[in-house]
């Protein structure tokens, strides 16, 4: 498991026990450890198939050693197969996926990307960078209806090759199957989550935040001070990756900031700017949920006006010198009595 040579037998038999049970299968022998590779294995389910539904990257192999003694070779050796594997096969289905208006995939993470664990650097990089990609996936198809999500298994299977297992209770890759089964299945009603399976047991991993502590500044002695406090995980913030973690982070955050002691200037500014808005007859505002203006938004909120959703899906953080360039229009019988326009930098 090394990822050195070459051996179908795996794929083949895979193929036998698919179609013994009446199913239609066919094994592509492609890497996933190179751009080219990931595209062949796409490209073969076209041509069989004429489609692609479902994407499961499950390619692992495994080189061990401290991380003072791991070679680059061993490093990057495992990173390809398995992180930039899974982008090497997303990248060719996930635009067929969204043109196709639906698309599951599934991503393959690890309690040893959750947690670490000793002598595997590279395998927990690659296994914790995985739900990175997946979430990033599951925001981008949301729309189109892909759904990408992670399971992170636990069984025993080839990988697990040179490990006393004599102890473990009953753990084949059966009890994991089914997990995967429903990830993929059109049925499935979540996008942006992590499942683990491990000897019989489904659960849910996810991210989460302590809600920490706010101070408008800090010194070294008073992060140690605050430090039970600030890992305290009594009302953890628990954000949905779909649709909008990223953002509700940094409006949480900005609340705590806003309605601290006495605000702070940014309160101040962005609340000037509402009311002279509304001293011209402007009670809506609509753009992208850029984090330099989310706060914005919540202001605006509050006030009562009229917050319109997103129109856009470019990337957050280029308009961090936006208020000066902001413009407002009237748009009398489509949007009320008037608007403010978040205007790109790049526009």
């Amino acid at each position: 498991m090394t990822g050195a040579g070459g051996d179908t037998g795996p794929a083949d038999e895979a193929v036998r026990e698919i179609t013994a049970a009446g199913g239609e299968a066919v094994a592509c022998a492609e890497s996933v450890a190179t751009a080219e590779g990931g595209r062949a294995i796409v490209e073969s389910a076209l041509d069989h198939y004429g489609r692609i539904d479902v994407l499961v990257h499950n390619a692992g192999i495994v080189r061990s050693a401290p991380p003072a003694e791991m070679t680059y070779e061993d490093f990057d050796a495992v990173l390809d197969v398995h992180l930039r594997g899974a982008f090497h096969v997303v990248r060719p289905a996930f635009p067929l996926m969204r043109e196709a208006g639906y698309g599951r995939v599934v991503l393959t993470s690890s309690i040893g990307g959750l947690y670490g664990n000793h002598r595997v650097a590279n395998y927990g990089m690659a296994k914790a960078g995985m739900i990175g990609l997946s979430n990033v996936v599951a925001l981008e198809g949301a729309a189109a209806g892909v759904k990408c999500n992670v399971i992170v298994p636990g069984a025993v299977t080839r990988m697990a090759e040179g490990i006393d297992t004599s102890a473990y209770p009953p753990m084949g890759p059966e009890l994991t199957a089914p997990v995967v089964g429903w990830l993929a299945h059109e049925s499935c009603s979540v996008t942006g989550e992590m499942l683990v399976s491990i000897a019989g047991r489904v659960a849910r991993a996810f991210v989460g935040e302590t809600p920490g502590v706010y101070r408008p500044s800090w010194s070294i002695e008073q992060v140690g001070e605050e430090l039970t406090a600030i890992r305290d995980t009594k009302d953890p913030w628990i954000l949905p990756v779909v649709p909008s973690a990223h953002v509700d982070h940094i409006r949480n955050s900005f609340a705590m900031a806003r309605h601290s002691e006495g605000g702070n200037t940014v309160t101040k500014v962005f609340a000037r700017i509402l009311e002279l808005f509304e001293a011209e007859g402007i009670n809506t505002i609509f753009g992208i949920p850029d984090p330099n203006f989310v706060h914005m938004f919540h202001l605006a909120e509050e006030r009562g006006w009229n917050v319109v959703a997103p129109h856009h899906e470019e990337s957050a953080g280029f308009m961090a010198e936006a208020v000066s360039r902001m413009t407002y229009l009237e748009t009398k019988g489509i949007l009320g009595r008037g608007a403010i326009q978040t205007t790109p930098l790049h526009a």
